[in-house]
């Protein structure tokens, strides 16, 4: 799904549905788990330029500030990813500040809402959001930066790794909410008490029920008053509602609906703790597509990355080129973490 545009108009919030899409993530932790996993497995990153250089940049790219609360572009590129991922779309903005008379580099997410994106003969212009809607240009467009993700044709916005899953989401969190009424409904047991005495010659029908159901009222007040027995004439019968009806098997439709999620985001289910079966392991086709889809991922961060590395060096007074050195995808250490935990849980199986 990505960012609405307005019919007619090369214009599009990519905002609009940012709420929507972490708001899916809350609500599922499987897939908050995934976005997390692939952030993670995407990170390894060494920015490198000329001798002369080298020293500031790698000293400049691990103390620069993020968002006030970090430091370290690797943390940049850890939140840019995040956000282009949930949202397809991700914007970030390399700012100066003044601080004992030098200039300090400041990076920063920019939140979705605060901008929208117009379309220009070059390409796509960032501009701000007013508070009134209004669209204003930026002070410094060339220190803001801009990365979609799988893009629909003709849409100034990317497409969410989270896209198509609303509806197996939305069944996934209402089979949950079930179990959890259901539950709550065997906790908190509600009971139907039905009399057959004859009341020919004494106390009215509808006078005998209410004695019947206060006494009954008393007998199953347990906070703070010992047991008490009801004891009663003729025939009774006490039933618990809802006794006859069986919980319904939930565990077939929720693997369906993981199975989907898994498939979207193209991670082996043991990486998000789904134990499906005995023999679970990260075989090579499955680590090859996985391989493949971070090295895309980073393809898409790498020209951020390098546009943000130059700048830094032009504040500094250096005109290099830059280039940015991936670590090597490697899930040995997360695989076998995966294994040792399988094999710990086989044997505590076979101990009980």
């Amino acid at each position: 799904m990505a960012g609405k545009e307005i019919p007619g108009q090369a214009v599009a919030y990519p905002g609009q549905e940012s709420d929507f899409w972490y708001s899916l993530r809350r609500s599922v932790p499987a897939l908050d788990a995934a976005i997390g996993h692939l952030v993670r497995l995407s990170g390894g990153f060494q920015a490198e330029t000329e001798p002369a250089a080298q020293d500031y940049l790698a000293e400049i790219t691990s103390q620069i500030s993020v968002d006030g609360t970090r430091q370290g572009l690797s943390a940049f590129a850890d939140s840019y990813l995040e956000q282009l991922l949930t949202c397809g779309t991700a914007v970030g903005e390399l700012s100066a500040a003044v601080q004992d008379g030098r200039i300090v580099p400041l990076l920063s997410n920019v939140p979705l809402r605060a901008v929208a994106l117009r379309r220009t003969m070059s390409g796509a212009e960032i501009c701000a959001v007013g508070k009134d809607g209004a669209m204003l240009p930026l002070k410094h467009p060339e220190h803001v930066f801009l990365s979609v993700l799988s893009p629909i044709p003709g849409s100034l916005c990317g497409t969410s790794l989270l896209a198509g899953l609303d509806g197996p989401a939305g069944a996934f969190v209402q089979i949950l909410d079930t179990v959890k009424r259901n539950w709550e409904r065997l906790g908190s047991v509600r009971y139907h008490v039905s009399t057959h005495a004859d009341t020919a010659g004494g106390a009215p029908a509808a006078a005998r029920a209410g004695q019947l159901a206060e006494r009954w009222r008393e007998c199953m007040r347990t906070e703070g008053a010992p047991p008490q027995d009801f004891i009663t004439t003729g025939n009774v019968e006490i039933k618990v509602i809802g006794a006859e009806c069986r919980l319904p098997d939930c565990a077939v439709p929720i693997r369906t609906l993981l199975e989907q999620m898994v498939a979207k985001t193209g991670l082996p289910p043991f990486l998000l703790g789904l134990q499906w079966g005995t023999a679970d392991r990260l075989g090579t086709a499955q680590l090859d597509l996985l391989t493949t889809g971070i090295e895309s991922y980073r393809r898409i961060l790498t020209p951020v990355l390098v546009r943000i590395c130059r700048c830094l060096l032009q504040l500094a007074g250096f005109c290099s080129d830059v280039s940015i050195l991936w670590e090597d995808v490697s899930l040995k250490d997360t695989v076998e973490t995966a294994k040792a935990a399988l094999l710990r849980a086989q044997t505590q199986a076979l101990l009980q």
